[in-house]
C-alpha cells in the first residue's frame, strides 16, 4: 500500500484539493484527523509544559525555535507512544470534528509507536474502496514533517498546495472563527512556501507542487497532472465533480459568499482579496513576503525591492501594524539577504532555504 500526504497553508484550499483527490478511483484521503499525531511528535522535543499547547512556529528569529526545526527534520517516530490513552483522546478531538465516523478506527488502533499508529490507520481506511492504491491524510501548517514521513513511509508521495498569501490572509481576517494577525499568518506562509519549494527541488519524483490558482482555473488539467504523478488510471473529471457535489455536509470551504456558492469551484476566490484588504494590509503582506512571493511568481501590487532601503519612519504601514521588534527583525532579514548575501540561522530556516531564496531572487 502506498501513501499520500497533502500539506499546505491554512485557508489555502487544501480541503477542496484533498476532497477532490479522494474522489479519484483507487485513492482514499482523510482530512485534518491526525493533527495531534504531529503535535505529539513535536512535543517530544519540548520541555516546557506551557509550550506543548502552542501553535506550530515559523522557526525564525529565535535560536531555540531554529534548533527545534532542525531536530524535527530527523526525529525518531518509531518511539513508543507517550501516555497512549491521553494521546488517543487528543487525536479523537480532531477526528470527531473533521472526520466523524472514524472514531472506531482510532479507538481500536493497536499501534504502539507513532509510526505504527499512523501506518495502521492508513491501512485501515483502504477498506473503503476496491483496489485502493493510495491512502493518505491532509493537514495544514505541517510541511516541515516531510523529511521524517519520507524516511519512514518509503512508498509515499507528497502534494504541496500554494496559494497567494494575500488571498489566504483575507480569508482568515474575515473568518469569524479565526483570530490570527497578519504578521503570524505571513510568517507561517513564508515557512510553508519556502519548505515546499526547497523539498520539491530535492525530490521532484515524489513531490507535486500545485498552485491553488492553477487548480481552480484549470481543474481538469490539474486532475490529470495529479493522476499522472500518482501513476494511476484516470477517473473522468465529470464523475469527480459529480461526486464532489454529492458529498454530504460539505461545500467549498470559503469565508466569502458568492452568487454561485453551490457551484463546486469559485474562480472569484482568486482575486477577492483585492476588494477585502486595505492598502496598508496589502503593503505589509508584500513587504514581509516579497522574496517568497517572487519565488512563486505572485506579482506585488505596491511594494518594490528598493523599499527595504527606506527609513522605518517612511514605512508607516509597518509601524501601524507591527511591534518595533518585529519590524526590526524583518528589516534586518532583508538587509542580510540583499547586502551581506550570507546565511544567518536566526533569519533563515537553514542554508538550503537561504539558497532557494537566492535562486529565485
Amino acid at each position: 500500500m502506498k501513501h499520500l500526504f497533502i500539506f499546505g497553508m491554512y485557508r489555502s484550499g487544501t480541503t477542496t484539493l484533498s476532497k477532490t483527490i479522494d474522489c479519484i478511483d483507487k485513492v482514499v484521503v482523510k482530512n485534518d484527523a491526525f493533527f495531534f499525531w504531529f503535535k505529539a511528535i513535536r512535543n517530544l522535543l519540548i520541555k516546557k509544559k506551557i509550550l506543548k499547547n502552542s501553535l506550530f512556529n515559523d522557526y525564525l528569529f529565535s535560536e531555540e525555535q531554529n534548533q527545534l526545526f532542525n531536530k524535527l527534520q530527523k526525529i525518531d517516530i518509531k518511539k513508543k507512544i507517550f501516555k497512549k490513552k491521553t494521546f488517543v483522546k487528543n487525536v479523537l478531538i480532531n477526528t470527531k470534528k473533521y472526520q466523524p465516523g472514524l472514531e472506531k478506527k482510532i479507538l481500536q488502533n493497536k499501534g504502539k509507536t507513532y509510526y505504527n499508529f499512523l501506518k495502521t490507520f492508513l491501512n485501515d481506511i483502504a477498506k473503503e474502496k476496491k483496489n485502493v492504491e493510495y491512502t493518505g491524510i491532509k493537514e495544514v501548517w505541517l510541511t516541515e514533517f516531510y523529511p521524517i514521513l519520507k524516511k519512514n513511509y518509503k512508498d509515499s508521495k507528497f502534494i504541496f498546495l500554494i496559494r497567494d498569501p494575500r488571498a489566504i490572509i483575507a480569508s482568515s481576517l474575515f473568518n469569524k472563527n479565526s483570530n490570527y494577525d497578519i504578521s503570524f499568518l505571513a510568517n507561517q506562509w513564508r515557512k510553508i512556501a519556502t519548505l515546499s519549494k526547497m523539498y520539491f527541488e530535492k525530490d521532484k519524483k515524489n513531490i507535486l507542487l500545485i498552485k491553488y490558482e492553477d487548480f481552480i482555473m484549470n481543474f481538469g488539467k490539474e486532475i490529470k497532472r495529479i493522476e499522472l504523478f500518482l501513476n494511476i488510471k484516470s477517473t473522468p473529471t465529470k464523475k469527480i465533480i459529480e461526486d464532489l457535489q454529492n458529498i454530504k455536509k460539505w461545500k467549498q470551504n470559503t469565508t466569502f459568499s458568492y452568487k454561485n456558492k453551490n457551484k463546486y469551484l469559485n474562480k472569484k476566490s482568486i482575486n477577492h482579496w483585492k476588494k477585502k484588504l486595505k492598502t496598508d494590509q496589502i503593503k505589509l503582506i508584500e513587504f514581509i513576503l516579497y522574496e517568497e512571493m517572487k519565488m512563486f511568481s505572485y506579482k506585488k501590487k505596491f511594494i518594490k525591492k528598493n523599499d527595504i532601503n527606506k527609513k522605518i519612519t517612511e514605512l508607516k504601514f509597518l509601524t501601524k501594524q507591527m511591534k518595533s521588534t518585529q519590524i526590526q527583525n524583518e528589516i534586518d532579514r532583508k538587509l542580510i539577504f540583499y547586502n551581506k548575501k550570507q546565511f544567518e540561522k536566526l533569519y533563515f530556516l537553514n542554508k538550503e532555504a537561504f539558497k532557494i531564496l537566492e535562486k529565485y531572487n
